[in-house]
């Protein structure tokens, strides 16, 4: 047994590990339709006008807006020289007196400046009356109204979202450029610990990869499991080795004080431990160490303790590393209850929403429905007391 000797503030914790990351360089191409949720690599540039001409806003007429002068007064009649379709443009130019029946979308023909609709013109035969002055560019979109050739349409580092999807493909791009999703290893630890199968004496299932890896995942994590290591040295220390092919090794379990805690001494002997022991709980034996150009995470062993813990501490992590915004969704509420108070460590408490009051549901470090029963949970800095009808900040998962 090794006690802790020393123990470090959360916040020094997160600071040292934001100050740890390495953003992820490597870029691929990724089918567009498939590109939503991840950062883009580079500047989208406008390589043609969108629209590319000038398009019909409604169904009517295309015509030149000059002969409709006097419309007001006195009936105006124009010949109907064709019909222009989305994608089956008039080819000829219209002169005085002249006009052209258009659909939604499609080409206005050379010649014409606006758009008169169909609802508000009478056809007979090959002509059209109107009674009114239509000015110019009426239902007209003109090209270049929506994005101009040389634009930069999304920048570098952006999130993509449908939204942008929906512009980048109006430019006929099918692929597009993002940064690579950073590489994850996740390994449970412990003889005990099993994935599937009947349960022997003392065993039991593997939570913590699971619920690990739908984190890393959900956050722009590209995650591989392990199968469970058994707490020897040389299994630790060839899991911690995945730091070097890979940009974050996770592992929960062998972090704490224990005769068989092998990772604090397994990491320090591929690289540098940057901390070990949090003032926190749940949290007291988090791990951090540099392998190589991967970062190796210890997490608590208990369900609830390692994925609270992740939330809080290894999510923003992950998050920069990836590029992608590292604030949590937050909520304002009213306590239903009294927090404990912890004069030595700033606490992390699952709570559970109900009608705008938020109630503890943490229950045990090993319950994993500890944190599946709750919407969120509360940061409760060492020795303050909080109080039933407090308004409280709730960090959401």
């Amino acid at each position: 047994m090794r006690p802790f000797k020393h123990l470090i503030t959360l916040e020094k914790a997160i600071d040292i590990a934001l100050g740890a990351v390495r953003q992820v360089n490597r870029v691929e191409e990724v089918p567009l339709w498939q590109a939503v949720g991840r950062v883009l690599a580079g500047d989208i540039v406008a390589r043609l006008d969108v629209p590319a001409f000038d398009k019909a806003a409604m169904d009517g007429f295309a015509l030149r807006s000059e002969d409709t002068r006097g419309g007001a007064t006195e009936e105006v009649r124009l010949h109907v020289l064709a019909k222009s379709h989305a994608g089956e443009p008039y080819g000829g130019v219209v002169a005085a007196g002249e006009c052209v029946e258009v659909a939604t979308g499609s080409s206005v023909p050379q010649g014409c400046d606006s758009v008169i609709e169909v609802e508000t013109v009478e056809l007979e035969g090959s002509e059209i009356s109107l009674s009114k002055e239509v000015v110019p560019g009426r239902n007209v979109s003109p090209r270049g109204e929506d994005i101009r050739k040389g634009d930069k349409l999304v920048l570098e580092g952006t999130t993509l979202a449908p939204g942008h999807l929906g512009a980048i493909s109006a430019l006929g791009l099918v692929n597009v450029g993002v940064f690579e999703r950073p590489s994850v290893a996740i390994f449970a630890t412990g003889r005990e610990v099993r994935r599937s199968g009947p349960l022997g004496p003392g065993e039991v299932y593997d939570a913590n990869s699971y619920s690990l890896a739908g984190l890393i995942q959900e956050n722009g994590g590209a995650v591989r499991i392990f199968d469970p290591v058994p707490d020897e040295f040389d299994e630790i220390k060839t899991a911690v080795a995945q730091a070097r092919e890979q940009d974050m090794v996770v592992l929960s379990g062998s972090t704490s004080v224990g005769e068989r805690d092998f990772l604090r001494d397994a990491a320090a002997s591929l690289g540098e431990v940057l901390f070990h022991g949090v003032a926190a709980k749940p949290g007291k034996p988090l791990l951090l160490a540099q392998v190589g150009n991967g970062l190796v995470f210890g997490m608590p062993g208990f369900p609830a303790s390692c994925l609270l813990v992740a939330y809080h501490v290894l999510l923003p992590v992950l998050r920069k590393m990836a590029r992608l915004p590292t604030d949590l969704g937050k909520a304002s509420s009213i306590l239903g209850e009294d927090m404990p108070v912890k004069d030595d460590k700033t606490q992390l408490v699952t709570v559970h929403i109900e009608a705008g009051r938020a109630y503890r549901a943490f229950r045990k470090a090993g319950s994993i429905t500890s944190v599946s029963r709750g919407e969120g949970y509360v940061v409760i800095p060492d020795g303050q007391k909080l109080n039933e009808g407090e308004s409280v900040e709730v960090i959401l998962f």
